[in-house]
């Protein structure tokens, strides 16, 4: 299921960001391999589509994370 949002923080230097699904729900992380190729930056601001993947991060167990992240409209060929 795609799900949109707004990046909320992205840094470069680390390669990771959080997105902000909407209003009262929690922010969702993502890291710049979960990104699909495109001619598009990611940063602060854009407006986003992804599908929710588990989050496989140490610790993190039962969260979720993005996948697939593009920018909205544009098809998921990942």
């Amino acid at each position: 299921e795609t799900k949109s949002g707004e990046v909320l923080t992205f840094m470069k230097d680390v390669s990771f960001g959080f997105i902000c699904p909407g209003p009262r729900q929690p922010d969702v992380f993502f890291h710049l391999h979960d990104c699909l190729e495109g001619d598009f930056e990611i940063k602060e601001g854009l407006k986003v589509d992804y599908e929710e993947a588990e989050d496989t991060r140490p610790g993190k167990k039962g969260k979720v994370r993005a996948a697939n992240v593009r920018p909205t409209g544009t098809p998921n060929t990942g």
